[in-house]
């Protein structure tokens, strides 16, 4: 067992020092950082919310849906053209193939 431990351990290190990861780990610094990515991100969330909380309404009314998934989808639409987002999302993308 301490065996499969210490190769866990290298396997975790090899893939932190990864010019992949790295790559990964400055997108995401970089996109918390830009004011329009988090601007983009918080009005997706809010967003998101708004769809999610009309979901779980006992009473859910469908045109308030309908508007509100519109709504939502303009956000994801929005936040996936800011550069630092996208830049983000390839480098997550190439990561997960990695």
């Amino acid at each position: 067992m301490h065996q499969v431990m210490n190769k866990a351990q290298e396997l975790a290190e090899a893939i932190v020092d990864s010019a992949v990861y790295q790559r990964m780990h400055q997108a995401e610094i970089a996109a918390t950082k830009d004011e329009t990515a988090t601007a983009a991100i918080a009005a997706f969330v809010e967003k998101r919310q708004a769809v999610e909380n009309l979901l779980a309404s006992n009473n859910m009314d469908h045109a308030a849906l309908a508007e509100a998934s519109t709504a939502m989808e303009a956000a994801e639409k929005a936040l996936n053209e800011v550069p630092a987002v996208k830049e983000m999302q390839e480098a997550r993308a190439e990561f997960t193939q990695m």
